[in-house]
């Protein structure tokens, strides 16, 4: 008995052994696809590109990183590290392995990081293995204090179960080894996020012929007039005071310090939020960080003219020539932040 107690006891620790040599194996990007082609792309081609930008799909289809570097003079070669349906906490552990390893990007020297919020995971994308690759210990203790800052404690502890959950089967690896497996054979096999450019933009004009987005498309045009409406009756309300939570915010800071340790200026961005109702948590992350580490580009009383309806493809994401004027917009913004010179007056 005690003969096949010990050999059952081997086996098992030879499986988890292999599961947790897998997971060293593996980038750590390696359950995002987007992540997965991009960063395969730059590794591939050894770029010297020194801007980077991160965020969600508001940064993936809303910067043209060759009209940032235009705006910059030249000087400036950038790329659109962003991932649609990449949040806050996700976006986050990305940029703090990219500063701490540098052997993806070695010349980049400053990362430009879209400010969000923490989102809740659902119960349905709790099995997907993108919704808990990146949460570790330390996105756990964030996404605990927001959730209990920000929500009441009923949601709260809604929302903090399948954080809980989704910690837990990182640390033992439960429901990852598919997707690691598929990041270290097949790597890279989709082209589809890198854009015409190579730069790793790809405005929304260019993926209507698929059906979700030529249905978000056409639900934004037959109902624009009441989207607009419930826009501009929000903007009029004094936005409320929300608690954030000191550990998310503090990962910010952090970043920032590990940034100038490795001689990188981290800098975070607040983008439009499009015709949403949406909550004023970016602008209260906005206020509390260092002003030589923010830039707005997105507060409509800074730039009424990003919020005109026809700069828009669906409710949340500018069109093509939206992202082109939000892109000549951060340009200008960005030269006049890393250099200290006035930006030219938009519109001249």
């Amino acid at each position: 008995m005690c003969y096949f107690l010990k050999q059952i006891f081997v086996f098992f620790f030879c499986v988890y052994g292999l599961m947790f040599g897998l997971r060293l194996a593996v980038p750590y990007y390696y359950a995002n696809p987007i992540y997965l082609e991009k960063f395969n792309y730059l590794d591939k081609t050894d770029a010297d590109h020194d801007l980077v930008f991160m965020g969600s799909s508001r940064t993936f289809r809303q910067i043209a990183p060759r009209k940032i570097d235009e705006e910059m003079g030249g000087d400036i070669r950038s790329f659109n590290l962003g991932a649609g349906g990449t949040f806050g906490l996700e976006v986050l552990y990305a940029a703090e392995q990219l500063l701490s390893k540098r052997d993806t990007l070695p010349k980049m020297r400053v990362l430009v990081i879209e400010i969000q919020l923490p989102q809740p995971i659902t119960d349905t994308n709790l099995r997907a293995a993108r919704s808990k690759y990146y949460v570790d210990f330390k996105r756990y203790r964030s996404a605990d204090d927001f959730f209990s800052s920000y929500y009441t404690l009923s949601e709260a502890d809604l929302h903090m179960r399948n954080y809980r959950n989704a910690w837990l089967e990182r640390a033992l690896n439960i429901g990852l080894i598919r997707s690691q497996i598929f990041s270290l054979i097949g790597r890279g096999a989709r082209n589809v996020f890198l854009g015409n450019e190579g730069s790793g933009y790809v405005p929304l004009d260019e993926e209507i012929h698929k059906r979700s987005y030529y249905e978000r498309r056409r639900d934004f045009v037959e109902n624009l007039e009441t989207y607009v409406n419930e826009f501009y009756v929000r903007r009029g309300r004094k936005l409320e005071t929300v608690d954030i939570g000191d550990v998310y915010l503090k990962q910010h800071l952090d970043l920032i310090e590990m940034g100038l340790s490795k001689g990188i200026r981290v800098i975070f961005m607040l983008l439009p939020s499009g015709f949403q109702l949406s909550s004023s948590g970016p602008e209260a992350i906005y206020a509390k960080l260092p002003e030589e580490s923010r830039i707005d580009v997105g507060s409509q009383e800074s730039w009424p003219m990003l919020y005109n309806p026809n700069l828009y493809f669906d409710r949340g994401h500018l069109n093509k020539s939206g992202a082109e004027l939000l892109s000549k917009i951060l340009g200008r913004e960005l030269y006049k932040h890393l250099n200290y010179v006035k930006a030219p007056v938009e519109g001249d």
